[in-house]
């Protein structure tokens, strides 16, 4: 289908619906265990529940590389590839998955006598990680069909799935949690159960609509999406490194200054939603496209979602500008708190009038397969601009932090523009 701004979005508004609704799980698995006495299960849960989102998310590459290759193969019309892109991606989300519940549960006490919990919660955040470790296959397999599906413009039946899955988890999460008393055990049962379930009913909805998934099981070139896996998970380890250092840093200044960056990210992360799915909508086209050697739809493509991207950014900073300080006492209705957060809205509002450039160019670069450049360019802003700005400004406080993390969004989203413009369009895209 011929990319038009229309289409883009068609593809786009399902993703950006799903995307928004990634935070029900937390929201949820909070407000469950905010129900029951005491404040332990509730501290053991936000505990357990960050570290499981951290280690289950670095291993986010699964959807990314096999939408990318995905997308390319459907272009070209290679059913067999098709297949077998998924049938390699199921082998490694399981095998990546049971590795992590092995390792993880012998790894647990030890973690757990690092990070050194108040003694009242340590026994309820290791039960809570040990049944969520358990999960890991099935959350990695969720990956993986997300993937896939978003790699054939599937993107109603992957928002779906993942709605269906946190409307599973609330319930499983209330009847284990709350109906049954179990507590923070029955919230991380809760949710492994939800996981599993779903896992496992798209696995058997994909068999009987497409039978000839289960013929001629293939993994041959299995080296190629690991390969890409590899490149695309260190680019999400040189993520996760920013914003875990941000947070740390952010702890180590003191509650204020912890609070008013919470709050920021939670922003930021909101804005970041329609920009993700205009990324995922940039990268089917594109790879689609160029997979079916239409060179000119491709070009079509390239404009058609940059403007929907740019659009979406725009109108996200005219939002955190005009209703930022709304959603700052409706976040935290304290007004003491939310007074030292709102000056800082001046940092924060203009970052998607920079931020879409690098959001879009993942897209392109996923949708190209061009996956080595993306991940040496993250590291190298990482390693060569964040991290020695952050460090050199340590001592300036909030502004400090800001300043590096604004310096880190600008190189990275100039680095791809520029590598893309001069590398990778003369080399996909000329005629």
């Amino acid at each position: 289908m011929q990319p038009t701004l229309k289409r883009t979005a068609q593809l786009a508004w399902p993703l950006i619906l799903g995307n928004a609704s990634i935070p029900l799980l937390g929201i949820a698995d909070t407000a469950i265990a905010g129900r029951m006495p005491g404040a332990v299960d509730l501290a053991s849960v936000a505990l357990g529940a960050a570290w499981i989102t951290l280690a289950f998310w670095a291993f986010s590459f699964l959807r990314q590389a096999t939408s990318g290759l995905t997308a390319q193969a459907v272009g070209r019309k290679d059913s067999r590839q098709i297949s077998s892109l998924l049938h390699k991606g199921l082998c490694l989300s399981v095998g990546i998955g049971c590795a992590i519940s092995l390792i993880g549960t012998l790894a647990l006490p030890g973690l757990l006598s690092l990070a050194n919990p108040a003694e009242s919660m340590r026994a309820t955040t290791q039960d809570y990680l040990s049944i969520r470790l358990m999960g890991a296959p099935f959350v990695l397999t969720l990956y993986v069909l997300h993937g896939w599906m978003i790699g054939q413009g599937q993107t109603r039946l992957a928002v779906s799935i993942l709605l269906g899955l946190n409307l599973l988890n609330i319930a499983f999460n209330a009847l284990f949690g709350l109906a049954l008393d179990m507590g923070a055990r029955g919230i991380a049962l809760g949710t492994l159960c939800a996981e599993a379930t779903t896992a496992i009913a798209v696995l058997i909805g994909l068999i009987r609509r497409h039978p000839e998934l289960l013929r001629g099981f293939s993994v041959q070139g299995i080296g190629q999406l690991m390969q890409a896996n590899a490149w695309v998970m260190g680019r999400t380890l040189a993520l996760l490194a920013v914003f875990t250092w941000f947070n740390t840093q952010s702890s180590q200044m003191g509650a204020d200054s912890a609070a008013i960056n919470a709050i920021l990210l939670t922003l930021l992360s909101v804005a970041a939603y329609s920009l993700d799915g205009f990324a995922d909508a940039a990268e089917i086209q594109v790879g689609q496209n160029l997979g079916a050697g239409k060179k000119d739809w491709a070009r079509l493509a390239l404009r058609s979602t940059a403007l929907c991207s740019m659009g979406s950014a725009v109108l996200a900073s005219l939002a955190l500008f005009a209703l930022g300080h709304i959603a700052v006492l409706w976040l935290v209705p304290q007004p003491q708190i939310a007074a030292q957060v709102t000056p800082w809205l001046i940092w924060l509002a203009p970052i998607p009038l920079v931020a879409w450039v690098s959001y879009w160019m993942d897209g392109v670069y996923l949708g190209i397969n061009a996956f080595k450049p993306m991940a040496v360019i993250m590291v190298l802003v990482t390693a060569g601009v964040y991290f020695p700005l952050n460090l050199a400004l340590a001592e300036q406080g909030l502004w400090g932090q800001w300043a590096s993390f604004w310096a880190w969004q600008v190189a990275r989203a100039a680095l791809m523009l520029g590598w893309f413009w001069t590398q990778l369009r003369p080399r996909h895209f000329s005629v």
